[in-house]
C-alpha cells in the first residue's frame, strides 16, 4: 500500500476519533441533564408528598434516598464517559504518530491528561451534587 493510501486511511481514522471524542462529550452531557430532571422532579414529588395530608417521613426519606442512587449513578457515567474519552484521545494521539511518520505535521502530539476536561468535570459533578443538595434541604424541612 503506497504512502498517500496510508494517509488518507489514518486521516479517516482521524476524523472518526475527533467526532467521538465530541460525541462522548455530549453523553457526559446528557449525563447531567437527564440525572439533574430526575433528580428535581423527585424533589418536587417530595415537596408534594410533604404537603400531602397522608405525610410520612418515611416517603420524603425514600425519596431523598433515591435521589442519592441517581447522583451517584450520574457520578460514576460522568467518571466512564470520561474514561472512554481519555481513551479515545490516546488512540488519537497514536493516529497522529502514525500521520507524522508519513510527512503531516501537528501543533501538539503530547499525551492528554487522564482527566483533560478536569473544570468540566468539576462543574457538571456540582451541578449533579447541587441537584441532590435541593432534595436534602427539602428532606430536612419536611421532618
Amino acid at each position: 500500500m503506497n504512502d498517500d493510501r496510508k494517509f488518507a486511511i489514518q486521516n479517516g481514522i482521524l476524523d472518526d476519533e475527533r467526532r467521538l471524542i465530541a460525541a462522548l462529550k455530549l453523553q457526559r452531557w446528557d449525563v447531567v441533564k437527564w440525572a439533574v430532571t430526575v433528580n428535581m422532579a423527585l424533589c418536587a414529588a417530595a415537596i408534594a408528598v410533604s404537603a400531602s395530608e397522608h405525610f410520612t417521613k418515611a416517603a420524603s426519606m425514600h425519596l431523598f434516598w433515591l435521589a442519592g442512587i441517581v447522583t451517584v449513578i450520574g457520578e460514576m457515567l460522568l467518571l466512564y464517559y470520561n474514561r472512554r474519552l481519555t481513551n479515545t484521545r490516546e488512540d488519537s494521539r497514536q493516529t497522529k504518530d502514525h500521520l507524522t511518520a508519513l510527512g503531516a505535521t501537528f501543533i501538539d502530539t503530547s499525551k492528554p491528561p487522564k482527566f483533560y476536561d478536569w473544570q468540566e468535570l468539576l462543574i457538571f459533578s456540582l451541578i449533579l451534587w447541587m441537584s441532590f443538595g435541593a432534595n436534602w434541604i427539602i428532606w430536612v424541612l419536611s421532618g
